[in-house]
């Protein structure tokens, strides 16, 4: 079967969806803290939230630090409005 890597758009010979080049670069090392978020490109860490939402960002800005700013202010609006609920429905 041959396949386009989404990545690069070479064709390839492979049952993977991305070439062997582009799934070396996208692979964390052995002590690597971040990894590239396949669909962005981000770097995120293992444990790090990072939603469809946060791809479409930072498709539009290409700065990460921007991105998580304005993902932990809506983590934290998001926060406060369910205090705000259950302290309403006690």
């Amino acid at each position: 079967m041959i396949i386009q890597c989404p990545h690069c758009r070479t064709w390839n010979r492979s049952s993977r969806s991305a070439c062997r080049e582009c799934a070396r670069k996208l692979a964390p090392g052995p002590y690597e803290e971040t990894r590239p978020c396949i669909e962005c490109g981000m770097r995120i860490a293992a444990d790090e939230y990072h939603p469809y939402g946060v791809c479409l960002m930072f498709k539009g800005c290409y700065n990460s630090e921007l991105v998580r700013s304005n993902l932990l202010e809506i983590q934290n609006r998001s926060y406060v409005m369910g205090q705000q609920a259950r302290d309403d429905h006690n």
